[in-house]
């Protein structure tokens, strides 16, 4: 933000009002940082009125915003009490609270408070004896430079990428004039706020002048305007603006920046109107970058620059009318649609992602651009607040969640895309961003299991939450992603029964080695567990084959056989006494007959004419049937435990 001083002494409430609100939408919907001289005057006192008043309507919100004043040290009001003075003497009345007042009507003062509702401030010391002020002025806009360039290049999730900058022009001095060439020469938009008198009156006045009132620019209207008599005797001007003001000393630089190609394609004008809606400013702010995508030394990079800014904004229509006029582009999609995908999986919006997949993005390109491990170790503080409280947040991150929630002997990294995409819904899971977590659900190659998953992991969270309102949250995303679950199998039964069966108890060797029905188990899923496939799963594991058979045939079949050994049986008749109902009921005819022919052993066999050892060597059949009977029953209890 440049200029300003002047402007808002006598603006209308409504303007101000107007002003406020495009700030707001386009510092929430960017999560920007605003950069302003910092003083208590002016657009940087605006500035910070407004998120004053953000603090109280949005506390988490204004967190992420920061709002920095880069100052001269020597415009500074009372600098004296910000010293710090290296003593071991305490100083009790000495003045803690730097305190902002009303500046004087009558006179304007050389020096300013700072704006106590910035978040930071950078003060640099230029010289305090120079004799030319224009000198101080170039030095600090060079150190302003210098400040913006290190903040531009920047890392995120181990990846880098350009931070997108606008400078917006409201009023302002002839001192701004340097501001905003230099701004230009960098290739930065500039922004002038029309109406607002000053500088940006004066460079909107002089554009129009050169260029005329045309919005769609290209080449070639820029070579159209070179032929033009005005741009030709340009450089001959001295009065500017529709004040006709004289630029002292930078009037070359001003020409310069004006007829050069940067200067067309680059300066941009927004009048603040009270008929049009707050959002607009973001809307100016991406004309503004997709007017300097035509002067980009890497076009492909500017313009994945302008697709991650729209993203951030949340203008959808716009960002899919941009791919789908850029589609036929060769190479395309490669090269500019990567770094979009990678930052729309970070903002957890669902409505991105599935356009980049629609338009044949693939997680297998996303995957060569970030690695499973860089999303664990490149969190933010954000990040590390909005974590499933599971592991510990200092320690190896991925390695404890993993050990916490998964089987230990079965955790494996692929570096294949099913195994990247399993990565991927893990981490948002942890990250609890829902949204993003039930996209990732559809795109694995085993649903059933990744809800499942995503089920018992939000269950360990709830039971280790102490906040009961974080608690009901996550039981609540734990009974969805259940009961997606289920909604899944019972659909694929409908469709198919003995597919579903099989998918039921199918272990997935990337989901370490679950299976629907082992986790189903786990996590004591009763909506899952009273699923018509896991009722037919349990009616074949106890009738087995004979599933058809009624009750009757199978007494009878196990009737006729029941002094067969099974082991002898070919296939089918093996697996007939495999089934829990034949062997149970194999097992009530034993015991029956058992009881039978002891009780007649203990009634025949010994009776008081055996105590005088008749037939003390005879052992009757029935004895040895009895015997048989009690080993079978054995060998069988032996079996089972087995």
């Amino acid at each position: 933000m440049v200029g300003g001083e002047e402007y808002f002494q006598n603006v209308s409430t409504e303007t101000r009002k107007l002003f406020q609100q495009g700030i707001i939408s386009a510092a929430l919907n960017t999560n920007a940082w605003i950069i302003t001289n910092g003083l208590h005057l002016g657009v940087a006192k605006e500035v910070g009125l407004t998120f004053d008043q953000l603090r109280y309507k949005n506390i988490k919100a204004v967190q992420n915003i920061r709002c920095i004043g880069i100052v001269n040290w020597n415009s500074i009001a009372y600098k004296s009490q910000l010293a710090q003075w290296h003593t071991t003497i305490p100083n009790l009345k000495r003045e803690r609270l730097y305190r902002t007042w009303q500046l004087p009507v009558e006179e304007i003062p050389k020096t300013f408070p700072l704006d106590h509702n910035h978040t930071h401030f950078l003060m640099f010391n230029v010289d305090p004896h120079s004799v030319n002020p224009q000198d101080d002025i170039n030095r600090l806009v060079r150190l302003r430079t210098e400040f913006e360039e290190n903040l531009q290049i920047n890392t995120k999730y181990g990846q880098p990428y350009v931070i997108p900058i606008v400078q917006i022009l409201i009023g302002g001095n002839i001192s701004s004039i340097t501001s905003v060439c230099t701004a230009i020469g960098r290739k930065i938009p500039v922004i002038a706020i029309t109406g607002t008198s000053g500088v940006a009156d004066l460079i909107i006045h002089e554009y129009r002048y050169l260029y005329g009132e045309n919005q769609i620019r290209s080449e070639d209207e820029y070579e159209n305007a070179r032929q033009q008599p005005q741009f030709n005797d340009y450089h001959l001007k001295e009065t500017f603006g529709p004040n006709q003001e004289t630029l002292n000393g930078i009037t070359r630089q001003f020409t310069e920046m004006m007829k050069s190609r940067e200067g067309y394609f680059l300066l941009n004008s927004f009048a603040l109107s009270e008929n049009e809606p707050e959002s607009q400013l973001d809307d100016v702010i991406l004309n503004a970058h997709h007017h300097a995508v035509q002067i980009a030394e890497n076009p492909w990079e500017k313009r994945a620059s302008n697709l991650i800014l729209a993203i951030a904004c949340k203008k959808y229509e716009r960002v899919k009318q941009y791919i789908y006029e850029h589609r036929s582009t060769m190479n395309w999609p490669f090269l500019e649609l990567d770094k979009p995908l990678m930052f729309t999986m970070h903002q957890n919006d669902v409505r991105f992602i599935e356009l980049f997949i629609e338009d044949s993005r693939s997680f297998e390109r996303l995957r060569r651009i970030i690695t499973a491990d860089g999303l664990y170790k490149n969190l933010n503080e954000n990040d590390r607040s909005a974590m499933l409280p599971i592991v510990d947040k200092k320690g190896d991150i991925r390695q404890m969640y993993y050990a916490t929630c998964f089987k230990p002997n079965t955790i494996k990294f692929y570096s294949n895309a099913q195994g990247f995409i399993r990565d991927l819904l893990l981490w948002t899971i942890l990250m609890d961003r829902f949204h993003m977590t039930t996209f990732l659900c559809s795109q694995t190659e085993n649903t059933i299991v990744a809800s499942l998953l995503a089920s018992k992991i939000y269950q360990i969270a709830a039971e280790s939450e102490k906040n009961f309102e974080k608690k009901l949250v996550y039981q609540n995303r734990e009974k969805i992603f259940d009961k997606h679950a289920t909604i899944i199998m019972n659909r694929c039964f409908n469709i198919h029964e003995d597919l579903a069966v099989q998918i039921l108890t199918s272990h997935s060797e990337v989901y370490f080695d679950y299976s629907p029905l082992e986790l189903a188990e786990e996590i004591g899923s009763q909506s899952f567990l009273g699923t018509k496939c896991v009722q037919k799963y349990l009616d074949r594991q106890w009738s087995g084959a004979i599933i058809r058979d009624t009750n009757s045939s199978i007494c009878i079949r196990a009737l006729q056989t029941c002094l067969i050994n099974p082991i002898c049986l070919p296939g089918p008749g093996f697996e007939f006494f495999r089934s829990p109902c034949v062997r149970f009921r194999l097992n009530i005819l034993f015991t029956i007959m058992f009881l039978f022919l002891f009780s007649t052993v203990l009634l025949h066999d010994y009776r008081p004419s055996n105590g005088n050892k008749e037939n003390f060597f005879g052992i009757s059949w029935k004895e040895i049937f009895v015997h048989i009977c009690m080993i079978g029953i054995i060998a069988d209890e032996i079996f089972q435990s087995l």
